[in-house]
Parts: structure tokens; C-alpha cells; sequence
């Protein structure tokens, strides 16, 4: 009946003198003024003697409307206990047990040990005080508080909190001890790394003055501690368990390895690889790799170089005659180990050069082990491996580079073809020689000689075409001063000496017919029922001509001259000639000034 309603409200307010309940007056506090009421106080907000009553009503909203109510004692303890800045703590007007504490401009609930104490705010919270109870010193600590009304309370302090409570806000890390526990010892540090410092448990250490509090700025440092006269070592780790009320410490002080006390005297940015032997333990051995010292062993000092490469054997260390290799093998904690090379490795890597096309040990030789003399090795396709029984029997082993080639093997020639020797017995074969300048000559075994059945054609200083015409060396090969042919001839093979001219000779039915049956059947100017030959032995001798002293060039097409090693005179050597008008072959002496042509003998 909302007429009704109405007349009630007003006799409401007319009798007890109430204004109107509005937002304007939210959370105000009003005194019944009628003095036949009941409820009847003389002021609104501050209880005063004389007051008869202390009901008081409040403006309360409900929802989007409003009405008076009954306030409740702590409304009306609050309502009265009047201006005080942030921090004030007060008691309750109408309960006195209640305390209050002033915060952000308003009253709040607190606890007893506000009052006992101080005013518990989030301005203060980590904050520790003492309290006296009964002759024993009680510390509290100003914490959260899971109360929504008491949202910042004191607490009993840990023992931790307790023996810092003292200690104020020290100016770096330093440590301390325990002002309620002498035998605690704490840290203080920055513990997130962001400056944000505070108090944990540290060890007995952390107080030496040598030593300084074990933090994570001085995490893997290591200092020493004179204790009589003796030298200890420490280091600052995060290795070392320590527990301290059920916790683990991030990191304590603990006694240093061998390692640990000789880096504090080892350089500090030596070069890679860097070996040194320990300042304080001078049985170790460290290796510096990945801007770090590390354990290494006695061979890397003996040997002067780190190993530190795993399984790297293109670069080996040698001592006392042998080589060793850096292995992925580990000798202990992080350590790698040099270990003697293989007997192939240490036998034939001094060699490893000569194994390849022109290479000592490409024409099929067998390599004595350096080291162990009783292995024998073979160069294949560049590399050396070990000799089979049949191939130390033959003493030459027939590989790719000298293929179609032809060596005296167990004192007669054979022919390497297909990776096997071949034997022949016809007056003569044919093969192959390869020269380190790319050339291929042919090659002839007649009698119990191996010859090159091809002039020499490689450049060098001394040598010289025909009439300077590059074509005359396609055709004939160069012509050679003595002191040119002397060098000119390729690796395991030589000029001939005059009586290794004469057993060819001799080999082909001697002097008379030689020269018919030693030269090519073309090119040879033909005189006096004479000229080609008819190159029985595919020797090919042709008529290249000479080069004089002067500088010019005679008798192409009609003589050839090939240089032996035989002196004649001070100023001559013996050569081996032919001519077109003879069908002889012989040796006759020639100016060593002169330049002629050159055909080499296999030196076996």
C-alpha cells in the first residue's frame, strides 16, 4: 500500500528527527534526537558523556536504493574515532578490544599486535620488531594476510627472520650472524638476480673475511684460507649439498678439486690449445679449450700440443720416436686423450707425401715400416695399406698408376696389367711411362733393358725445339744440353752411360745392323741404299737433329744423337748415333754444349 507507506515515513521522521537516506549521506551516522525515545542520543558520531544510548542508525545502500539501519559496533567505533593520519592505531570506542589502523586515508581493522606494537601496513610489510614477553624477547614481521578486513598483519617471525631482524639493508652482499641464534650464519644477496635482495642461510665459511659470502656473483670463484700454516682452498659451487630448515642452499663454500686451486694461478686468456703443468699441484697437467681450463694429461706437455680435437689424426704429435693421435677416447672426467698411433699410421704417415701418382711409393714400391721394420706396405689409390705375402715376394706390387707399365720383378720383366704381373718372352714388349708434366712416353724391353721408346719432350731450361719450332718437338721431342739431360730424365729412370748403350747394341746383333734395326721407318732421308730403318725392336729412333754451339740447328732428318752420362773430355760426352747413310749404330763424342736428344733407361 504505497499511500500508506508514506504516512509511516513521515511519522518516522517527524518523531525521531531522521533525515532522508539518500547517496548524499551513504555510510553516515544519526542519532535519535527525540528524547522520549528509547534510542535517544544527544550526538551523532562522537560518544560524549551524557550520552543516554548508543544505538546509532547508518544510511545503508541497498541495491540502487537506500535506508537506515542499525549501525554495528565497529561502524560506530570507527565513525568515532575522528582524524589521524596513515599509520595511527587506535582502539574501538564502543570495543574496546577491537583495534583499528589508519591506511590509505581510511580506518581499517588491525590486530592486538598493532596496538602492542606498531601499525602493520603494505608501506611496511618485511619489516621485523620485537616484543617483550615475560623476560623473553618475542620478534614478529609485518606479512600479508589471507583476513580480506586485516589485509596486512603481524606475524611470529621465523627463526630466520628473527636473527635478521637487526640487520637493516646492507650496501652489498655481505654475511652475518644470527642475532637470536649465534651459531646461524646469514647472506645477503641479490637472490633474483634483478636486485632484489634479502636475507638467507649461509655456512660458517661465508664469515672469513678471506673467503667473503658464498653469492651467485662469486659462484666457481676460488680463495684460500691460512689456517696455521697451512694453505686451504675453496671454492664457491653450486655442487655442494648443504641443508639448511629443509632447504637446499643455492650455493656454499666447499673444499676446491686439484684443478680449481691451480687455475687461480694459471693465465687468464691464454691462447687456445694453450698446455701448462699446475702452479700448486705440479703432478697435473691442464689443457685450455672453450675459453676454460680442463684436466689434461703428461703427454700433452711432452708432446706440447693440446689435445683436444676428437679422433682428429691429420694432425698428429711425435716424441721419442713415435706419433701419437688425439682420440675420442676419455682418460677421466672431460679429459681427452692422446694415445700412440697405429702401427700402419706411425710406420708410413712420414711417407704419406710419396703416396700418390708421382710419389716414390706410386710406382708400386713396398715401404718398409718406419717403426717396426718387419711390416711392409703398398700405396693404393693414395693411400698406404698393408702388403700381402704375394706382393712382398714380387717386391713390386703391380697398382693403377703403373698400369700397362713394364718393371724387371724377381730379376725378368713383367707387365702390370690389370692389378697382376705378366710375364712375356718375345725379343721385346711395349709399355708405358708417365712424367710428373703429363706426358706418357712408350717404352721397349729389349735384352735385359728397359728403354723409353720416345724422346724426352719436357721443358726445361736448356732444352730446346727444333729451328724454335714447337712442331719439330711433337714430331722429334726436345734436344738437351749434357747439364740439361743430366735432369731431365722422370723418377726411377736415368740417362744411360756408355756401356749400357753398348749392351743395347749388343742386345740387337751389334754395331753393324743397330742402326737399321733400332730406327723408325719414316723420316729418315734416304741415301746411298740407306735412310728409314726397319724398327725391329720398336725402339723408334728418329732423325731429330742437333743443335749446335752457335745456336743453329743441323742434320734433321739425316742424324740423331742420344746423351750419355760417359765423359769423353773435359768438354764431351760419349752419345749413342745414328745416321741415314749408315745402317750402323755407335757411340761417338760430342760437345757438351751441343743439345741433342735424350732417351732414358729404367733404373731398377
Amino acid at each position: 500500500a504505497p499511500a500508506f507507506e508514506q504516512h509511516v515515513t513521515n511519522f518516522w521522521m517527524q518523531e525521531l528527527g531522521v533525515d532522508t537516506c539518500s547517496s548524499d549521506n551513504e555510510g553516515a551516522l544519526f542519532a535519535v534526537k527525540n528524547s522520549h525515545s528509547t534510542y535517544y542520543a544527544a550526538n551523532d558520531s562522537a560518544y560524549t558523556d551524557g550520552d543516554s544510548n548508543l544505538v546509532r542508525l547508518i544510511c545503508a545502500a541497498y541495491g540502487n536504493s537506500f535506508a537506515w539501519r542499525f549501525a554495528t559496533d565497529i561502524e560506530k567505533d570507527v565513525a568515532a574515532l575522528g582524524a589521524a593520519g596513515d599509520g595511527a592505531v587506535k582502539r574501538g570506542s564502543i570495543d574496546t578490544t577491537n583495534v583499528y589502523v589508519k591506511e590509505n586515508g581510511a580506518w581499517r581493522r588491525g590486530t592486538e599486535l598493532d596496538a602492542r606494537i606498531k601499525a602493520c601496513v603494505f608501506a611496511n610489510r618485511g619489516e621485523t620488531d620485537s616484543v617483550i614477553v615475560k623476560h623473553d624477547t618475542t620478534w614478529y614481521i609485518c606479512d600479508d594476510s589471507d583476513d580480506a578486513l586485516v589485509p596486512t598483519a603481524w606475524r611470529k617471525a621465523t627463526t630466520a627472520e628473527a636473527d635478521t631482524a637487526l640487520f637493516g639493508t646492507p650496501d652489498g652482499e655481505v654475511a652475518k650472524i644470527g642475532n637470536v641464534n649465534e651459531s646461524h650464519v646469514y647472506v645477503y644477496e641479490d637472490t633474483s638476480g634483478k636486485g632484489g635482495y634479502a636475507w638467507r642461510r649461509g655456512t660458517n665459511l661465508d664469515m672469513l673475511d678471506s673467503l667473503g659470502p658464498c653469492t651467485k656473483n662469486n659462484l666457481n670463484k676460488t680463495r684460500s684460507v691460512t689456517v696455521g700454516k697451512t694453505q686451504v682452498w675453496y671454492t664457491c659451487a653450486s655442487d655442494q649439498v648443504v641443508l639448511m630448515n629443509n632447504k637446499l642452499l643455492p650455493c656454499a663454500w666447499r673444499e676446491a678439486t686439484d684443478i680449481e686451486k691451480d687455475v687461480t694461478k694459471l693465465p687468464k686468456n691464454p691462447d687456445e690449445a694453450t698446455v701448462r703443468r699446475g702452479p700448486l699441484n705440479p703432478n697435473m697437467y691442464y689443457v685450455y679449450q672453450d675459453k676454460g681450463w680442463r684436466y689434461g694429461t703428461a703427454l700433452d706437455s711432452l708432446l706440447g700440443k693440446a689435445c683436444i680435437t676428437d679422433g682428429d689424426y691429420s694432425t698428429p704429435a711425435k716424441y721419442d720416436g713415435l706419433y701419437y693421435v688425439c682420440t675420442n677416447q676419455v682418460a677421466s672426467d672431460t679429459v681427452r686423450k692422446w694415445v700412440v698411433a697405429s702401427d700402419i699410421f706411425n710406420d708410413t704417415w712420414e711417407m704419406q707425401g710419396e703416396c700418390k701418382e708421382f710419389g716414390e711409393y706410386g710406382y708400386g714400391n713396398i715401404l718398409i715400416g718406419r717403426v717396426n721394420t718387419q711390416n711392409k706396405y703398398v700405396c693404393e689409390d693414395g693411400l698406404f695399406r698393408p702388403a700381402n705375402s704375394g706382393e712382398i715376394d714380387f717386391g713390386r706390387v703391380c697398382v693403377g698408376y703403373i698400369e700397362n707399365s713394364i718393371y724387371k720383378v724377381k730379376g725378368s720383366f713383367k707387365k702390370c696389367v690389370n692389378s697382376e704381373w705378366k710375364s712375356f718372352d718375345p725379343q721385346y714388349v711395349t709399355g708405358v711411362l708417365k712424367d710428373t708434366d703429363g706426358h706418357s712416353y712408350k717404352t721397349v724391353a729389349i735384352g735385359n733393358q728397359l728403354w723409353m721408346a720416345e724422346n724426352m719432350n719436357r721443358v726445361t731450361d736448356g732444352s730446346y725445339c727444333y729451328e724454335e719450332n714447337a712442331a719439330n718437338c711433337d714430331i722429334y721431342g726436345r734436344l738437351y744440353t749434357h747439364g740439361a739431360a743430366s735432369q731431365v730424365c722422370p723418377k726411377g729412370w736415368r740417362l744411360p752411360d756408355q756401356t749400357e748403350f753398348s749392351t743395347l747394341v749388343s742386345s740387337v746383333g751389334g754395331s753393324d745392323y743397330a742402326g737399321y734395326l733400332l730406327k723408325s721407318t719414316t723420316r729418315w732421308v734416304e741415301e746411298r741404299m740407306s735412310g728409314n730403318g726397319s724398327d725391329r725392336y720398336s725402339f723408334r729412333a728418329l732423325p731429330a737433329g742437333q743443335r749446335k754451339n752457335d745456336g743453329s740447328y743441323a742434320k734433321v732428318n739425316y742424324d740423331t744423337w742420344f746423351w750419355s752420362t760417359t765423359t769423353s773430355s773435359a768438354l764431351s760426352y760419349y752419345a749413342l748415333h745414328f745416321m741415314n747413310i749408315a745402317d750402323d749404330g755407335y757411340v761417338s763424342a760430342v760437345g757438351d754444349e751441343t743439345a741433342n736428344s735424350v732417351r732414358c733407361i729404367q733404373d731398377n
